[in-house]
């Protein structure tokens, strides 16, 4: 059984489904907003759009080297996008 989303009343969350989880054809991340630029500098845990205190989940987009992802921080309150310019290596170990 799924749960839903922060802030999502389970009575509502089929209406959302589609929205957070989106099927695998689609590259399009939770807000239809541009991802925002920050610099990356001390502890980054607060959003700087809703001031939510708890960190970020963390997703990843494959670019055109399919051994590279660019990060992406999500805030789990307001569900905005950031990205800090950091890539991830995704060479096997």
């Amino acid at each position: 059984m799924a749960c839903a989303p922060h802030g999502v009343q389970s009575g509502s969350f089929k209406k959302y489904a589609q929205y957070r989880f989106p099927d695998q054809h689609s590259m399009e991340m939770g807000s239809g907003e541009k991802a925002k630029t920050i610099k990356p500098e001390g502890e980054i845990y607060v959003c700087p759009a809703c001031g939510y205190t708890d960190g970020f989940h963390v997703s990843f987009k494959v670019a055109g080297a399919k051994r590279k992802a660019d990060i992406y921080l999500i805030c789990p309150n307001c569900h905005k996008r950031f990205t800090l310019g950091w890539q991830a290596d995704l060479e096997p170990v």
